[in-house]
């Protein structure tokens, strides 16, 4: 009873195409009929073509009109593929086709595979389950013949058949004269693992050290080199630069990979830098242009990178490039710095003191280690200049970058005063003759404290001397030595002897120098005889009484002194 039920459901689906108005079953606007694509898991692996009244003639057999980009190897899980079905008959115009994929085994059989994902001129049906033409898809687009394109993304996992009918038409509003083809095409899963390239390293190797290319694969390899075969093992080891193809064929599955690899011979060449037009001796503010010749170079110090760097500072630089063998580095450029010269600073030292007849230090300092010293008058070199002449000396440093602000320095020598000469005073007192700030006695070689004008009481016998010192601290020559002796008649005492009045009467005073020191004085008449003697107990000043001499003149002596006095008159 279901048999019968499911034929006549089955004519009647096919007597609804067939009335459709200006097309034939396969080829109408609302596409083909939803299960007969001669499944073997649904209406007995019918098409309209096959026992159904649909159409007549049956169905022939076309496979090959079932085309996809899937891999020999088998479809990737989740991967999106393209899927072509193809129809041809000569004199036909309209075309129709209905295809399912199908898992083919398993619990899962005649279910629906992946999914389909419709493209221009066809159209899902059944939830996705069929795919279709539509009433665009129906028309030729090769002489005779039609294609539609579509995509298909594979299940998880599984065998998959693609059953498709497809329809040739006659455009006569009837099945009669139609013909329907079927096709099937099985899609199994790879699980052939997929095709690698390992390399013990990276694919710039230096030749000395090589590396390893090694199929995931351990058999059904072949590997060529820049087109010509290099071996069928597991691994080759390049020693040359070029492309390296590896097919690996695991039964229907053939995959392949290529590789490039580059081979270095050795370090790079050897650098050298060159120096621009200021060269590598600079003065302060300039700059100078380092260059190499040679690819990915960097600079040290800073780590800079290219051909040139353009640097500003004292320093040892180098160059450095490197490749998988190695690293090059180049002999350091040494880039010296000459800084203007600065002021220079004088320090004078005056060891022996400023007076004429010594000498004085100008030294300068600051100066740089390329710096020359000059000094004027004179124009003589070196950091020293001794002096001995008072004046204006000037010092400047100078150096292949320029010269230093001019500083001047005066020197003064003092005078030294004329050595003095000492001579005794009336007063009893020594004095020079020379004029100075200040003076220094000496008595017997000892200097006197305290004795520094230019005069001196003598403090007993011996020999003065005397230096004059002016306001500059400049001596003169020492004097030569002054005997004092207050016992010896001096030229010229007499005058400083002191007799009144004159005449006398009946007393007689006289003083004495300090200088002059007497035990007695005398009075002795013209013919030299003494007539008084009086003793002087060295006073320098006494009175005698001389009214018992008569009036006359007599003469008066101290000493060795001899003068002239009048008495009674």
């Amino acid at each position: 009873m279901k048999r019968n039920l499911l034929i006549a459901f089955a004519i009647a689906v096919c007597l609804s195409v067939v009335m459709w108005p200006e097309t034939s079953v396969h080829g109408n606007s609302s596409g083909a009929p939803a299960g007969y694509t001669g499944s073997t898991f649904e209406n007995s692996g019918r098409t309209c073509g096959t026992g159904t009244g649909c159409h007549g003639g049956g169905s022939t057999l076309q496979n090959s009109w079932i085309t996809t980009n899937i891999p020999a190897c088998g479809y990737t899980p989740g991967q999106t593929y393209s899927i072509s079905v193809f129809v041809t008959s000569p004199g036909r115009t309209k075309f129709g086709f209905s295809l399912s994929p199908q898992f083919n085994s398993g619990a899962n059989s005649g279910t629906t595979a992946g999914t389909l994902i419709a493209t221009n001129g066809t159209q899902l049906q059944s939830s996705g389950r069929y795919i279709t033409h539509t009433s665009a898809g129906n028309q030729q687009n090769g002489t005779n013949s039609r294609t539609w394109t579509f995509s298909w993304t594979a299940p998880a996992s599984g065998s998959v058949t693609l059953f498709a009918a497809m329809n040739a038409t006659n455009s006569g509003n009837n099945s009669s004269g139609d013909l329907i083809f079927n096709g099937s095409l099985v899609l199994n899963q790879n699980t052939t693992p997929a095709l690698t390239i390992a390399n013990t390293g990276s694919t710039e190797f230096c030749v000395s050290s090589p590396i390893t290319l090694t199929s995931s694969i351990a058999t059904g390899n072949a590997w060529t080199f820049n087109g010509n075969a290099a071996g069928s093992g597991a691994s080759v080891t390049p020693s040359a630069s070029g492309t390296y193809l590896l097919t690996n064929t695991s039964g229907a599955c053939v995959q392949t990979q290529s590789l490039a690899v580059t081979a270095v011979s050795g370090p790079p060449a050897a650098l050298q830098i060159t120096s621009g037009a200021n060269g590598l001796s600079l003065c302060e503010s300039e700059t100078t242009t380092l260059s190499a010749t040679g690819s990915g170079l960097t600079w040290q110090p800073g780590n800079l990178a290219g051909n040139s760097i353009t640097v500003s500072s004292a320093g040892s630089y180098t160059v450095s490039s490197s490749n998988i063998c190695g690293t090059t580095t180049s002999s350091p450029a040494v880039v010296t710095i000459t800084p203007l010269p600065v002021t220079p600073q004088i320090t004078v030292t005056a060891d022996e003191g400023t007076c004429e007849g010594s000498s004085v230090l100008l030294s300068a300092s600051n100066a740089g280690p390329a710096d020359l010293i000059s000094w004027t008058p004179g124009n003589i070199s070196g950091a020293n200049l001794p002096v001995t002449e008072s004046g204006t000396y000037t010092v400047v440093f100078s150096n292949a970058c320029g010269e230093s602000t001019l500083v001047d320095q005066v020197v003064s020598f003092s005078p030294i005063p004329e050595t003095p000469t000492i001579t005794l005073t009336g007063d009893g007192e020594l004095t020079t003759n020379v004029v100075a700030d200040q003076f220094a006695w000496f008595l017997d070689g000892v200097e006197i404290v305290g004795a520094t004008s230019s005069t001196l009481i003598p403090s007993g016998f011996g020999t003065y001397e005397v230096i004059a010192i002016n306001a500059d601290i400049c001596q003169s020559n020492i004097s030569e030595g002054f005997s004092y002796d207050p016992t010896r008649t001096f030229e010229g005492a007499e005058q400083f002897v002191k007799v009144y009045p004159q005449p006398a009467g009946s007393i007689l005073n006289i003083e004495l120098p300090s200088i002059l020191v007497a035990e007695t004085i005398e009075i002795l008449d013209l013919q030299g005889r003494a007539l008084l003697q009086i003793p002087s107990n060295n006073q320098m000043k006494l009175s005698i009484q001389t009214d018992a001499l008569p009036a006359g003149m007599y003469f008066l002596r101290v000493n060795q002194i001899t003068r002239t006095i009048v008495i009674g008159q």
